[in-house]
């Protein structure tokens, strides 16, 4: 079978010689609860895809992309751009481009008219060869749009709130990304509020007014909301004696709400370290400790069931955190953990290509001090004095152009693995 073209791995998109440039880049707001590290990596990524055009950034917090260039078109008359300038806007910076995303749409802009974009819609399109990830995976994956109203144009970047892939890695998103660019078809109408929007000064007041295409080959990641799944996935491992939760990194609570959701008698408690998450959380849950795990006193309080849901990968001593928590637990008490697998058809498949890529979350998380298989998990909670019960997991499968079926006869390939994003268990004290 010919092997698919996903472009080369590390290639980086240049714009010609003569390609149009940006006189001002202007990116809303995004409402979060945690100022992360996570956070700090994404706008790094942005900026460094954003730091080629050596144009002003403009901060003018919004409520979305059409309300921002409202305000970017007083901005711009203050700072006396003519109408034919050229504007990127971000509705916030949470964003991820695929490489050459803004390039091509300031490319577009100049070949068809207006305004390009990139943008989210509720349009299909095309699928990859391949499964595509479960839901609360917390995959990357992403969109593409061109606007045409009353002579007005402009082009637009499917992502990942309306349009799944196959990709979990930065590399990953490059091969998806050229898949998308070369099976790409006629471009669909969309009134979906855009993430991204290149345009002239004199469009700006336009934009509300103006039809939404997608755009080949433009593709951006929007991370704003990975922090506010449920968890819905993982509730389906607490056992029917769950009278008290602690949930260990919660974030702003709402797995335990979820959790009061099932079991309205559950006692919940949050242990979390960002000051803001915590005040999220505080209407959420019957109780709110901000801190470190390992250093925050829980008095004499002790639980049914502890949570960790992707902590432990994020901690010096996963085993120390462990040990803590078999002496928070009642007797026959639990522990349920969400935990990425590193053995991922996904991973395995950038090592392939020369490449491990930190990225603002999933397997390759910047904040990952630790790194995991089924089997490390294993012998991870048997030294701590657990023994695990149950096993669930979050699969993508692999695509048909990842093959390892040459070296079964030199390797014990685990099919299993390769397909499994993250593991969840559920564990007892020995």
């Amino acid at each position: 079978m010919t092997s698919p073209n996903f472009g080369k791995a590390g290639e980086v998109y240049v714009p010609g010689r003569d390609s149009p440039m940006i006189k001002a880049i202007a990116i809303g707001n995004v409402v979060s609860a945690c100022q992360s590290a996570e956070e700090e990596y994404c706008r790094r990524l942005l900026f460094r895809a954003l730091a080629r055009f050596d144009a002003p950034v403009w901060r003018l917090p919004s409520g979305s992309i059409f309300e921002l260039a409202s305000l970017v078109a007083q901005q711009a008359a203050d700072a006396h751009l003519p109408q034919e300038a050229q504007i990127l806007l971000l509705a916030h910076d949470q964003l991820l481009p695929a490489p050459g995303t803004f390039e091509k749409l300031v490319t577009s802009l100049t070949d068809m008219a207006t305004a390009t974009s990139a943008h989210e819609c509720r349009e299909s399109v095309p699928s990859p060869p391949a499964p595509l990830p479960q839901a609360g995976v917390g995959s990357l994956v992403s969109r593409c749009a061109t606007f045409a109203v009353n002579g007005l144009v402009a082009t637009a970047a499917w992502d990942n709130r309306c349009c799944h892939g196959d990709y979990l890695t930065l590399r990953g998103m490059e091969r998806f990304q050229s898949w998308i660019e070369a099976n790409d078809h006629q471009a669909k109408k969309t009134d979906h509020n855009p993430l991204v929007v290149v345009t002239h000064v004199g469009s700006l007041t336009e934009l509300p007014r103006i039809t939404i295409q997608r755009q080949a080959g433009a593709w951006v990641h929007d991370f704003s909301d990975y922090r506010t799944h449920a968890r819905q996935e993982m509730l389906s491992l607490l056992p029917d004696d769950c009278t008290s939760l602690l949930d260990v990194g919660g974030g702003n609570g709402v797995f335990l709400q979820a959790a009061k959701k099932r079991f309205p008698l559950c006692r919940t408690v949050l242990v979390e370290s960002s000051p803001l998450a915590c005040s999220e959380a505080a209407g959420k849950v019957d109780r709110v400790l901000q801190g470190d795990f390992l250093e925050v006193r829980l008095d004499d309080e002790r639980f049914s069931g502890i949570a960790f849901l992707d902590v432990l990968e994020h901690a010096l001593e996963p085993l120390a955190m462990l040990m803590k928590a078999k002496q928070l637990l009642q007797p026959g008490g639990f522990v349920i953990a969400s935990i990425p697998n590193v053995a991922h058809w996904s991973v395995i498949a950038d090592l392939i290509e020369g490449r491990w890529d930190y990225a603002p979350a999933g397997i390759h998380c910047v904040t990952h001090l630790r790194f995991f298989t089924r089997h490390s998990i294993i012998e991870l909670f048997h030294d701590a004095g657990f023994v695990i019960e149950r096993w669930g997991a979050s699969r993508l499968l692999p695509p048909p152009w990842f093959n390892l079926s040459p070296m079964a006869t030199a390797l014990q390939i685990d099919e299993e693995s390769l397909s499994v994003v993250a593991w969840h268990c559920l564990a007892r004290l020995e």
